[in-house]
C-alpha cells in the first residue's frame, strides 16, 4: 500500500507545472513563514474551533489554543496535536486500521493537495463518555500563492448522555 507521502509525490510528479508552481510557492513561504505564523495566531489563536495550519506535505506548522485544549481534555495522542507531526500520516495510519472517518478526511486532504481544490468539508461523530458530539471538519487554502492549508474541527452539535440512576424520575449523567 502506498503511503500518503508517496501519493503526494506522485501527484506532483504527474504534472510538471504543478511542481514548478509548488517550488515557487515554497520559496515564498520560507521567506514569510514568520509572517504566516503571526497571521495564523492573530486570526485563529482564540477561535473556539480546533484549528491547525498545515504545509502542503501535511506537516502541522501551528495549532490554536482550542486544538491543544481539546487534545488535553480528550487524552489525545501527541501525534495528533504536535507541531511538526504529519497530519496526513496520522490519518493514513488510522485509515489503515479501519477508521472510515480518517479515510474520508485523508481523501479530501489529498484531493486539495493534488488538484488545488480550494476546500473540503465533512461532518463526523466524535462521541465522549458524557456527551454525543458531531464535528464539521473543513480544510481550506487561505492565502493565494502560499502553500499552507487551514484545517479545523468545529463542534456543531452536542448532547449530554444520561443513564437511569435506578429510581423513578431521576436521571444522572453517565460516570
Amino acid at each position: 500500500m502506498k503511503s500518503a507521502t508517496d501519493e503526494r509525490s506522485e501527484a506532483t510528479q504527474a504534472d510538471p507545472a504543478c511542481d514548478s508552481v509548488s517550488t515557487q510557492a515554497l520559496i515564498g513561504a520560507r521567506l514569510s513563514n514568520d509572517h504566516l505564523l503571526k497571521v495564523f495566531h492573530h486570526l485563529f489563536g482564540q477561535h473556539p474551533a480546533q484549528i491547525a495550519m498545515l504545509d502542503m506535505d501535511g506537516t502541522i506548522l501551528a495549532v490554536n489554543e482550542s486544538w491543544l485544549s481539546f487534545g488535553s481534555q480528550n487524552d489525545q495522542a501527541d501525534e495528533y496535536k504536535s507541531v511538526g507531526q504529519n497530519y496526513l500520516d496520522v490519518c493514513q495510519r488510522s485509515a489503515e486500521s479501519g477508521d472510515e472517518i480518517a479515510s474520508a478526511a485523508l481523501s479530501g486532504l489529498l484531493e486539495i493537495i493534488a488538484t488545488g481544490r480550494p476546500k473540503f468539508a465533512m461532518t463526523y461523530p466524535c462521541h465522549a463518555p458524557f456527551e454525543r458530539r458531531w464535528f464539521k471538519l473543513w480544510i481550506e487554502t487561505q492565502w493565494p500563492d502560499s502553500p499552507v492549508l487551514i484545517l479545523a474541527h468545529q463542534l456543531i452539535r452536542s448532547e449530554p448522555v444520561f443513564q437511569n440512576s435506578g429510581y423513578a424520575g431521576k436521571w444522572d449523567l453517565l460516570d
